[in-house]
């Protein structure tokens, strides 16, 4: 991720996916992570997971904490109604499970890189607009191998792309690279 980042394309930020992101974030996680979980909404349950899952690699290199936060993720995937905090979930549990397996031993990579595929394109059902999937997507199809998939994932980011042009010229370094005819 951060090599695309850093050379070929900054990822714009999807201004709803961060507002949802910084609605959530703002609930009272300190008061509710001793709380049982049978007590918490899902939202709340929503909220635990991502206050302790991102940005804190000590916890995905630690595997009980690790099916801790997996286990406020189920909460909400399970109890929720709400299809922008189902989606959210699901969003964040793939970019978790793709940071879990950068942080993994091979033997377990590939499992953990299928999970977080399954869960983004769950999130892709949910809403077809997401660039950031997309993006997050072609990160776990290169990393299994899938190059093709990996473009036609990116080809369909471009599509819903507010600011396509980093994402084509992405592309044709792509094509380029891999001397493609039609492309120069």
């Amino acid at each position: 991720r951060k090599y695309i980042e850093q050379n070929l394309y900054e990822l714009s930020p999807d201004k709803e996916f961060f507002n949802e992101l910084k609605e959530i974030s703002h609930h009272e996680c300190e008061r509710w992570k001793n709380s049982p979980i049978d007590y918490l909404s899902p939202k709340e349950a929503l909220a635990l997971a991502l206050h302790f899952s991102l940005g804190n690699e000590h916890l995905l290199s630690n595997d009980f904490l690790f099916s801790e936060i997996m286990i406020y993720f189920d909460w909400c995937l399970k109890y929720s109604k709400c299809p922008k905090e189902i989606h959210l979930a699901k969003v964040a549990l793939g970019v978790v499970l793709f940071e879990k397996s950068v942080r993994s031993d091979r033997g377990k990579q590939r499992g953990l890189l299928s999970l977080s595929r399954s869960y983004l394109r769950e999130a892709l059902e949910i809403d077809l607009h997401s660039e950031l999937v997309y993006i997050y997507l072609t990160l776990v199809e290169v990393s299994l191998g899938h190059l093709n998939q990996a473009i036609k994932n990116l080809t369909k980011a471009s599509k819903v792309s507010t600011n396509p042009l980093p994402i084509w010229r992405m592309l044709a370094s792509i094509y380029k690279n891999l001397k493609m005819p039609a492309v120069e």
